[in-house]
């Protein structure tokens, strides 16, 4: 028995080691997904107040995973530790990431949300590197330093400058400071991944992470009128709760699990280029030449850093526990 279980973690130790697998082709999936998704949330915002959106997809993302985890029939039950570990990761990445990334992109462009979110792999990696799990080259810090500046023209070259009274300088500022919060989820959740299915990683803190939004959503309902809202708004709203946090969720934690950190965080770079074209083709959005230039700057910078890691890395073994 022994001997089985060292030969099929060898196996899946030589499958996620390769240059593509299954991960890699659902992350693929996910960041198309992600990418329409910020063309979906600003036409949505046309109909519905930012914070009771947010809500809806929350609440609607937590049946969508609760309903596939029953059905998996697996056990709710959570020791204490495991319990406090849920509601920290489902405030940081459902509640505090959710608040900024709505009312930023409600106050910025979709074209420069999905590039100012380029940088959560730049957050994932200086963790990663800060809390030991993977370390940090000369080539990776010149990444860094590079994607910072790319990531400065991005911010700055909308308005012409950098002037904090500028109402999309706000949007971005806010969902920069997300990112923030979204890198210290992703760094958390991977040791939870041990004892927990994917699957019920993210349902679990979807919920708390609702159930801790409530008092933004609500504030915003009272006045609200439901009845007024198109059947394109609904289908908006089902869209970015059943693909964009349902399937995305489970996805990216199945990607922490195999592949790791830094190897599932780079694939953030390639949303901005699906979000780009679907915010041009949907609502006619368009960047400037030297924000076109900063987002180059900021994909080269990353991928100097990404081959950092991946030539000083130490090799990770696959989480043991359910695949989703």
């Amino acid at each position: 028995m022994r001997a089985e279980q060292d030969s099929r973690s060898k196996m899946e130790l030589k499958a996620n080691n390769s240059a593509w697998g299954s991960s890699d082709f659902l992350m693929l999936f996910t960041v198309i997904i992600w990418g329409v998704n910020l063309t979906v949330v600003k036409l949505a915002l046309q109909e519905f107040p930012p914070h009771l959106f947010n809500l809806l997809r929350l609440f609607g993302a937590s049946l969508f995973l609760l309903f596939f985890l029953l059905l998996r029939r697996e056990s709710l039950s959570l020791s204490g530790s495991e319990l406090l570990w849920i509601i920290f990761l489902g405030f940081l990445g459902n509640t505090f990431y959710q608040v900024l990334f709505i009312q930023g992109i409600s106050l910025t462009t979709a074209s420069n949300a999905s590039l100012i979110m380029t940088s959560s792999p730049l957050f994932i990696a200086l963790l990663s590197t800060w809390l030991g799990h993977e370390k940090l080259s000369w080539e990776g810090w010149l990444g860094l330093f590079l994607s910072f500046i790319g990531l400065y023209l991005v911010i700055t070259q909308r308005t012409g400058g950098l002037s904090f009274s500028s109402r999309s300088l706000r949007g971005d500022l806010m969902i920069l400071l997300g990112n923030l919060g979204w890198a210290g989820y992703t760094i958390f959740s991977r040791p939870r991944l041990k004892d927990m299915s994917s699957l019920k990683l993210a349902a679990l803190t979807m919920l708390a992470g609702m159930i801790l939004y409530l008092p933004f959503g609500l504030l915003q309902s009272s006045s609200f009128s439901f009845s007024a809202v198109s059947w394109q708004g609904w289908a908006e709203v089902s869209f970015s709760f059943i693909f964009a946090l349902g399937v995305g969720f489970v996805v990216w934690y199945n990607s922490l699990r195999y592949v790791g950190n830094s190897r599932t965080g780079i694939y953030s770079y390639l949303t901005p280029l699906v979000a780009i074209i679907t915010a041009h083709l949907a609502l006619a959005e368009k960047i400037t030449w030297l924000q076109g230039l900063g987002g180059l700057i900021i994909l080269f910078g990353f991928s100097l850093t990404r081959a950092g890691l991946w030539w000083h890395r130490q090799p990770q073994k696959p989480l043991s526990g359910s695949t989703l």
